[in-house]
């Protein structure tokens, strides 16, 4: 009923199901795992990678979401938002050649030329990790 009330099609709905009895085989595969079991910090720093691609994966997401249609919030990680923060760098036709902090240049590495907001850069651009 509640499928039918959010017009999801029946394909969804059983690959949603599928979904659940994979997620449950899972928890009870963490679940059977011994207590005594030592953990080195080279396990937990897979497993931080692990949880870093997933959230990056997932702020790229809504990152899409949001410029196809604005009304989509975006997500702003705060505990992790150095790293998945946007960069900017001048182009390379607005480098003037090799003068860079020359004498009178104002503030050296404002990231602006020529009084321009300066392009962001989407370090996850081009990247071929699943979305």
């Amino acid at each position: 009923m509640r499928a039918k009330l959010m017009r999801l099609d029946q394909d969804y709905v059983e690959r949603l199901e599928e979904a659940a009895k994979e997620l449950t085989q899972a928890a009870k595969t963490a679940a059977a795992r011994p207590a005594g079991q030592k953990v080195t910090s080279g396990d937990l720093d897979r497993a931080d990678g692990i949880n870093l691609i997933l959230l990056e994966q997932i702020v790229r997401v809504f990152e899409r979401a949001n410029e196809q249609d604005p009304t989509i919030p975006r997500l702003v990680p705060i505990a992790t938002r150095r790293l998945f923060s946007r960069s900017t760098r001048k182009k390379a036709s607005e480098t003037p050649g090799g003068a860079a902090g020359a004498a009178g240049s104002g503030s050296a590495g404002s990231g602006s030329a020529g009084g321009a907001p300066p392009d962001e850069e989407d370090p996850l651009e081009g990247d071929d990790a699943p979305v």
